[in-house]
């Protein structure tokens, strides 16, 4: 195959563009369609509280602060609506795919291949609002593979850097990322056992550097350190998600063989061959002498990368959590494609049935594709924040319940509540949260509890829009029974107030006069 000859830092700046220009052309047909009040209002209220000048973590419950400060520095300059806030995890996300067409090239630099790829890799960039797992996986996948290309002191110390600084995106990515590079060290290390210490330690240092911004806040932010560790222990001793089960291929009802069904398959499919790829590039990069694998860059770095982040696909089965380690599998298993073949029309294939089980599993998921499938009506705009966005009839409806309880019955000093799910509520009608907690889904324990009823109090929560609603299917999970503190105080210091007007999609509570300023 003749491949054209353009030079590498041409060739990168080419692969830029075209992330930009399927990246842009993927925002302009849904940036500002849907809208998510729970997953998503609390990526959204947690940037609004930064800028507002709140603490993540201290003051706030939070994810690292690292995609705070992203998105609030690109706020400024790109505005303060959900759109905006979208356009800054769509830039994140553009340096992802990127740096994922950066490491294929290594494979092949044949256009039509290449385009497979970005496709295919720009397609998982889904849910906008957790693009940073997905993109990061494909970040660690580049520094990997030049770090394998050329493994000096100096390459170790930026890949350090590049670990630690991804730590203070998320402390989950510390981990993987550290364990991703760890393997990887020690499979490069046979034959040359005699440097890996000077590795390590030059690796090591380079992580101090780079989550230096998050040294210096847990060392002169006042109350975070005290915080951070509070936060740390509770997500080890109950975990950040709800696990679900796997929805394997066999599992998937074959009711009505229609689009849904066929995502869902698609879906499944990639579960399960999830675990077996891993097993199959365990069995080769074990089998793989030295000098194959540095032939061999990107099998051993999306290798290493894809075991570590498929820990937290696994942790809560669906496709949100499939997004973020299925980019770096597809570099993985297209990359054994060309290991096993000669390079050639192998990875080609490989790409292309990756590239239509993608579209399959993920495309009907998007927001455009959602919008065209509701009858006339089911998707209406609404100006939200000063940006006119195409919501679902449903969350329009909801957005104006909410409006009504914040800016007509509320009268000022009165604090206003939106439980348990709908953070995205706060910043939609410019509200702040009265509570520590904004999205409450895990079971509070005790002293939770007794931060939320303090709240209740101090921030003279008068108005609250609760939905005590089962999640997952699950009745343990209604708010009655995740918060019963919290739960049996509203029921004796608030009481219900009727909406005609709107559908019983929520309660809407006042409390009794004269109000209770402390948990009873």
């Amino acid at each position: 195959m003749t491949e054209p000859h353009i030079s590498p830092y041409r060739h990168g700046w080419l692969l830029a563009l075209l992330v930009l220009v399927l990246s842009g052309g993927a925002f302009l047909m849904d940036g500002n369609v849907g809208i998510s009040f729970a997953d998503e209002g609390y990526l959204w209220g947690g940037v609004e509280a930064l800028k507002s000048g709140a603490v993540p973590i201290r003051d706030f419950h939070a994810y690292d602060p690292g995609r705070y400060g992203w998105l609030a520095g690109w706020s400024y300059l790109l505005g303060d609506g959900l759109v905006s806030l979208r356009m800054g995890c769509a830039l994140f996300a553009c340096i992802g795919v990127w740096c994922g067409l950066l490491a294929a090239s290594r494979i092949s630099r044949d256009w039509k291949f290449l385009l497979l790829v970005a496709l295919t890799l720009s397609q998982w960039m889904q849910p906008r609002y957790k693009v940073f797992e997905q993109a990061i996986s494909l970040m660690a996948i580049y520094v990997a593979v030049r770090l394998i290309e050329r493994p000096t002191l100096r390459q170790h110390a930026l890949t350090g850097a590049f670990v630690g600084l991804m730590a203070f995106f998320g402390r989950n990515h510390g981990v993987y990322l550290l364990g991703a590079f760890g393997l990887m060290m020690l499979f490069l290390a046979r034959g040359e056992w005699a440097r890996l210490p000077g590795r390590l330690l030059t690796l090591g240092g380079g992580i101090v550097f780079g989550y230096l911004p998050q040294l210096a806040m847990l060392a002169f932010v006042p109350g975070y350190l005290g915080a951070y560790v509070r936060q740390l222990h509770t997500d080890l001793a109950v975990g950040t998600n709800l696990a679900t089960s796997v929805r394997w291929p066999w599992r998937i009802s074959a009711e009505s063989l229609g689009l849904h069904w066929w995502s869902a398959f698609s879906e499944g499919c990639f579960y399960l061959a999830l675990p077996i790829g891993l097993l199959v590039l365990a069995v080769v990069l074990l089998r793989c002498p030295r000098p194959a694998l540095l032939r061999d860059p990107v099998l051993l770095a999306a290798g290493c990368v894809t075991l570590t982040y498929a820990h937290h696909t696994f942790s809560r089965a669906d496709y949100v959590h499939l997004a973020h380690s299925a980019p770096a599998f597809a570099l993985a298993i297209v990359a054994l494609a060309a290991a096993f073949g000669e390079r050639t029309w192998m990875p080609h294939l490989v790409a292309g049935v990756l590239f239509a089980a993608s579209t399959l599993a993920i495309t009907p998921k998007a927001e455009f594709v959602m919008e065209m499938r509701e009858p006339v009506g089911g998707f209406r705009p609404l100006k939200i924040r000063g940006q006119t966005m195409h919501v679902h009839l449903q969350s329009a409806v909801l957005l104006r319940l909410a409006n009504r309880v914040a800016h007509e019955l509320a009268k000022p000093g009165e604090g206003v509540a939106f439980l348990p799910h709908w953070p995205g509520l706060y910043p939609a009608t410019g509200s702040v949260s009265p509570f520590y907690q904004t999205y409450f889904i895990l079971p509070a324990t005790a002293a939770e509890e007794e931060v939320t009823l303090a709240a209740m109090g101090s921030r003279h929560v008068t108005w609250i829009m609760l939905q005590d609603s089962e999640l997952d299917g699950r009745s343990d999970l209604r708010f009655r029974n995740t918060n019963p503190r919290t739960f049996a105080y509203l029921q004796r210091h608030f009481r219900r107030v009727e909406m005609p007007n709107f559908p019983p999609m929520a309660t809407i509570l006042r409390r009794i006069e004269p109000p209770v300023t402390a948990a009873h």
